[in-house]
């Protein structure tokens, strides 16, 4: 007996099994994207070692087992070997490879390779990655596009002519040649070793080392004397001091050697000048007698055996007996190289506006150090008992104090210089004087008014006197006869 079953019996199993393989042919597939494909650096150098990672998804209920490699595609040589994948259900893989590249632009592949490829896609099975990889110059790990230093010499790659010659940065004179390398930096036709400024085409020699070169420095040898002043030779002058006063001041000037007095209307110093005229000197060399003293400083600047002159006399003050010209000889002067301070005073009257009464001035502060610092003499005023009254250059008496007598000065280095005082008597005084001489005067001339202009009573008594004598006269006569 024939079994018949009815078509769709058949139909309905093999359709079920249909349905029932369908999802199993998706959910076998393992698939990796471009953004699976990775670095293990995102600036990588050349002679660096990166890794490159793969991360491998598996979207089926049952783990899928494959393996994956890895290409550079410029090259075509696969980096490192097929890494084994085993891909959880429902969970992802990454697998890495290391690489060490050269310089230069490459992308990269990794394609997944599953062990049952019978339900795999293809397609989704490849996954690219386009990189670059910088050169690293001088090995720091920083790429040359990265690096401001490429050749790491300490100069940033902007000012570095050779920035991948760590022994070279500058190119002065442009020939290609750096300037460690090159003999004549400048090509001035002078080798850097015998060169003052190897880097200065213009210039070769600096004397003094300030800098700048001799052809552009005034004072080559910087001792103070520009070079033409040397070459030519400078001179110069000094002079003393003279002045006139009015009437209704005194101005002194007086040393401690030699005391003395000025008088009212002219000065005590005594003005004088002379003028001196300094050789050509050398102007490279600062010292061109050599006798340790700068020309600048030297007074003889060619003669090794003198370099100062005191007193301005035109000897020098090994050969001068008289270095100060103070009219004590060295041997004898406590500062023989010293000229001391010069007093100057003025005596004047003021009027308290107050209280009406009269103030005489003493000012001192036009005394000098010819060869010191004015602003540091010190003064001393004495009255005729040597009583101290005053230590400033100005002195103010009242009508009722006593007056000085003596001012003493004493320069930085303590040499003095006194002086005795030319007082004026005081306008009051002198009124009083005048007044009482003209009523002196005219008394006198009174009294020899008088005297001679007697009443005429007189005059009888005197020739009874002559008669009296001629009386006896007579008599005497007339005995004899």
């Amino acid at each position: 007996m024939r079994l018949h079953l009815r078509p769709w019996i058949w139909i309905a199993p093999l359709a079920l099994i249909i349905l029932m393989r369908v999802p199993l042919v998706w959910a076998e597939d393992l698939w990796i994207s471009n953004d699976n494909l990775a670095l293990s650096d995102t600036t990588v150098v050349h002679t660096q070692t990166v890794r490159v990672y793969a991360t491998v998804h598996n979207s089926s209920d049952h783990d899928i087992l494959g393996s994956v490699r890895v290409i550079n595609l410029d090259t075509g040589e696969q980096i490192g070997t097929d890494q084994a994948v085993s891909a959880l259900s429902q969970n992802t893989d990454t697998v890495f490879v290391d690489w060490t590249p050269s310089a230069g632009t490459y992308t990269l592949s990794a394609t997944i390779y599953p062990w049952d490829d019978t339900f795999d896609k293809p397609e989704n099975n490849n996954a690219v990655l386009t990189t670059t990889v910088d050169y690293d110059f001088d090995g720091d790990g920083a790429g040359n596009t990265q690096d401001p230093d490429d050749d790491n010499d300490g100069v940033d790659d902007v000012n570095d002519v050779f920035p991948y010659d760590e022994t070279e940065w500058a190119d002065t004179d442009g020939d290609g040649i750096g300037d460690n390398a090159d003999e004549d930096d400048d090509n001035d036709g002078t080798n850097d070793d015998e060169d003052d400024l190897p880097q200065d085409e213009n210039e070769t020699e600096d004397t003094d080392g300030d800098g700048v070169g001799n052809n552009a420095d005034a004072d080559d040898d910087n001792d103070g004397l520009t070079d033409e002043e040397e070459l030519t030779g400078s001179s110069g002058s000094s002079s003393g001091t003279s002045e006139s006063t009015s009437s209704d001041e005194v101005i002194l000037s007086s040393t401690n050697e030699s005391e003395s007095t000025g008088s009212s209307g002219s000065s005590g110093s005594g003005g004088s000048s002379s003028s001196s005229s300094r050789p050509a000197t050398d102007p490279t060399n600062p010292d061109t007698d050599g006798d340790g003293v700068d020309d600048f400083n030297d007074a003889f600047p060619t003669d090794e055996t003198e370099w100062a002159d005191s007193d301005g006399d035109g000897i020098g003050n090994n050969a001068d007996s008289n270095d100060d010209n103070d009219d004590l000889l060295d041997v004898d002067d406590e500062f023989p190289e010293n000229q001391g301070p010069v007093i100057e005073y003025t005596q004047t009257e003021e009027i308290d506006p107050e209280t009406g009464e009269t103030i005489t001035v003493f000012d001192a502060s036009a005394s000098y150090d010819p060869d010191g610092d004015s602003s540091k003499i010190a003064y001393r005023w004495f009255t005729k008992d040597g009583r101290l009254i005053g230590e400033f250059a100005e002195l103010r008496i009242g009508a009722d104090m006593l007056l000085p007598s003596t001012l003493q000065i004493f320069d930085e280095n303590g040499e003095w210089r006194t002086s005795l005082l030319n007082l004026k008597e005081n306008k009051m005084v002198q009124v009083i004087g005048m007044t009482v001489g003209v009523i002196i005067f005219f008394t006198l001339a009174l009294l020899v008014y008088l005297k001679y202009t007697s009443p005429a009573k007189s005059k009888p008594k005197t020739k009874k006197k002559k008669r009296a004598t001629s009386k006896r006269k007579t008599s005497k006569t007339s005995k004899k006869s």
